[in-house]
Order: structure tokens, then sequence, then C-alpha cells
């Protein structure tokens, strides 16, 4: 009995944790469809982005082999564009972000103990906290110029998100440990409202790690 009881509170164990993200992120771009919709120009020639995020929250294991996730993280993806006109010698850049406060919540298996391997996912909402662009130009008399766009209205304000991650996590007798993941995330809704030219749906690919503190 006294076995089976140390088992049970060794998976029902809760930890806290501190991460960081680095991602690299995109989009699917398409034209909306009836009135409000208008081809992609230049837009189509955007490229992905590599973006960091921070978050925190909770992992506690239970059953035998698998713990949840819970948390509130700052993400924030987006895009980039980049021209240069070798006629005229000018050019034009900009990057874009998105950013959120999310609520990731995920179901992951793991094997191991002292160095417990895992893989998992789950769903991701999302409340939209700000549009930011940065804007770079040259013109054609060599002169350098910038400008930041910043908005807090006009986009969806909730989205959500598919998760998967693939990780690994080091746990040492002092109560601590550290953890390394692979994760993906797919954005399930648009960034734009429905009268929108265009339906944006983000993604990204990138790692996180962090660090962990058994409560």
């Amino acid at each position: 009995m006294k076995t089976e009881d140390k088992k049970q509170v060794q998976h029902s164990e809760v930890r806290f944790y501190l991460n960081a993200n680095w991602s690299k992120t995109g989009r699917t771009l398409l034209s909306n469809k009836g009135f409000f919709g208008d081809s992609l120009g230049e837009r189509a020639n955007e490229k992905p982005l590599n973006t960091w995020s921070y978050g925190f929250g909770l992992r506690s294991d239970f059953a035998k082999r698998f713990f949840w996730e819970g948390g509130l993280t700052f993400y924030r993806n987006g895009e980039q564009y980049s021209f240069n006109d070798p006629v005229s010698d000018s050019a034009y850049s900009y990057q874009t972000t998105y950013s959120y406060i999310a609520m990731p919540l995920k179901l992951n298996v793991f094997f191991g103990k002292n160095v417990r391997f895992y893989f998992g996912g789950g769903i991701v909402p999302q409340l939209f906290f700000g549009y930011h662009q940065v804007q770079q130009w040259t013109t054609v008399d060599k002169k350098g110029n910038s400008e930041e766009i910043n908005f807090k209205s006009g986009y969806n304000s909730f989205v959500a998100s598919g998760v998967l991650n693939l990780g690994v996590e080091f746990v040492f007798q002092s109560k601590w440990s550290v953890f390394l993941a692979s994760e993906g995330r797919w954005q399930l809704n648009s960034t734009y409202l429905s009268q929108d030219s265009y339906i944006h749906r983000a993604h990204a690919y990138g790692l996180s790690f962090g660090l962990m503190r058994e409560l």
C-alpha cells in the first residue's frame, strides 16, 4: 500500500514553469470571398518572420504517463516584406507583428523519470493585444527613413490555434528541472475581421525552453 501511495504522489507533482519560445512565423493569406475580397498583390511576396514569445504556467502529472499544462503566454507572430528597385536604386521593407495574450492548454504523454521525453498538444485561446509594423525605405537620392505603425483595434479580438509539441525534460533532485521542446502552432480562424479584404491565418514552427520548480 505504501508503494502504491508513493507512486501516486510521484505522478501528481505540480510544477511551476517559466519559458521562452523562438519561432519562425508566417501566415496563410487568402483573398476574402464576395464583395470584400481583393487580390493579394505584393502581399503574396511576404516572407516568414522570426519572433520571440514568453510565458509561465503549471504542469501537473496525473494517471501514470500523462501530464496537463496550462498557463499564460505573450505570443507574437508575423511576416516581413522587402523590395529593391535596381533601376532607381530605391528600397522598401517592413516587418509586421501581431501580439496576443494567450492561454495554452495542453495534454501530454511522457516516458522516463529523471529524463522525461514527452509529446502532445492542445488548444490555445488568444486575445488580440496589438498590431505593430516597422517600415524602412531608401529613396533614389540615397536618403533613408523609417516609421512605426501601431493599432490596438480593427482586428479579430479573439482567435484560437492548435498546438503540437515534442520535448525532453531533465529532472534534478533539488526539485528543479529544465525542458526543451519543438513546437508547432496553426491558427484556426482569421486574424482580420470578416469584412477585411483578406483571410489571414498565422502559423509558427520553433523551439521552447524553460525552467521549472516543483511546488
